[in-house]
């Protein structure tokens, strides 16, 4: 299909464009206890800047990238006392819908952690036309990691930056 048949063909089917996850993108976490990052990241990003309504993400973090600068945290957090990566390999999200908020936007969806499934908003900017930018947190004990401890020692707060292009 030409390309200007493939742009009626979206418009139609009412399809945001895709962007590919282009390398340098980051998937930090910071918590009392550990900080880190994620190393594994796969998904498919349909997103209109100008329909957001329009959007959708579903994104797979690889739960064994897992990566605190420690060898002894990192196989404790790929055991079964924390992230399980062999019963729980992937961390997913999947998008219900994405909307403006503000000056920026925010993805309404599911979190699947730890075999765990809750609603999550995460909000984000997409800057420049070619980075997705956003913070969020999480009470891991929600998701079934760890025992509680009570208050700001139960959250995490995740920090993503996904470098983009237009397929």
């Amino acid at each position: 299909m030409k390309k200007i048949g493939l742009c009626i063909a979206l418009v139609v089917l009412n399809i945001a464009p895709e962007w590919e996850i282009r390398p340098g993108y980051a998937i930090r976490f910071r918590d009392r206890y550990a900080t880190g990052e994620f190393r594994s990241l796969e998904g498919r990003l349909l997103f209109d800047p100008d329909s957001v309504s329009r959007s959708s993400f579903v994104v797979k973090v690889e739960t064994a990238s897992i990566e605190t600068g420690n060898g002894l945290k990192n196989r404790h957090a790929r055991s079964a006392k924390w992230f399980d990566a062999a019963a729980f390999p992937y961390i997913e999200f999947r998008s219900d819908s994405i909307r403006v908020r503000g000056e920026a936007c925010a993805a309404f969806g599911k979190l699947l952690l730890h075999g765990v499934k809750r609603s999550v908003t995460i909000p984000f900017a997409f800057e420049d036309g070619a980075v997705f930018r956003g913070r969020f947190r999480i009470n891991r004990v929600d998701f079934g990691i760890g025992k509680p401890r009570g208050g700001e020692a139960d959250s995490t707060d995740i920090e993503v930056t996904v470098p983009v292009v237009r397929r």
